[in-house]
């Protein structure tokens, strides 16, 4: 696999060069994976990382440092995996390829941290696991931001990889 093998776009079809920004709990964004290679990729996962810049411009820097914003995401994603919290973090769906049902996850310390622990995406491919994406094959994501209850409004910037 190259990193030519693997587009990313947007609903629309549209290929996607720029940061993605996910605005809130009240509008998902939709990015669409798609594996232009001739091979299937497998072991197919989805992680957050710190990022190595941050958005915003000069005149409208961020409030916080990378590694704080990849906390708080984690941190909220954590207590409402746990229970602790009606909604918080960063949720992300998906479609399985097998009986169509969504998945949905939301990042946490121990789903979709690091590499280790990414996220599996794709298509079953007759193993039960959902982590292939054959050549041609398209994978639709449909990330959101859910604040918790109390935070009205706070950028934060984190990496979305796919590998």
């Amino acid at each position: 696999m190259s990193v030519l093998d693997i587009q990313f776009l947007t609903a629309s079809e549209v290929t996607v060069y720029d940061h993605i920004t996910v605005q809130n709990d009240l509008a998902a964004t939709t990015v669409k994976i798609r594996n232009l290679g001739e091979d299937t990729l497998k072991d197919l996962g989805v992680h957050l990382t710190v990022p190595s810049s941050l958005g915003g411009n000069v005149d409208n820097p961020p409030d916080y440092t990378p590694a704080s914003a990849y906390q708080t995401v984690l941190d909220w994603g954590q207590d409402t995996s746990l229970g602790n919290t009606a909604v918080g973090g960063l949720k992300m769906t998906h479609k399985g390829a097998v009986d169509g049902t969504d998945k949905t996850t939301y990042f946490t310390r121990s789903e979709g941290s690091s590499y280790k622990n990414r996220i599996r995406i794709g298509y079953d491919q007759g193993t039960g696991v959902y982590s292939e994406l054959p050549s041609g094959g398209t994978i639709t994501l449909t990330l959101i931001v859910e604040s918790p209850p109390g935070i009205t409004a706070k950028r934060l910037f984190v990496n979305i990889e796919v590998g």
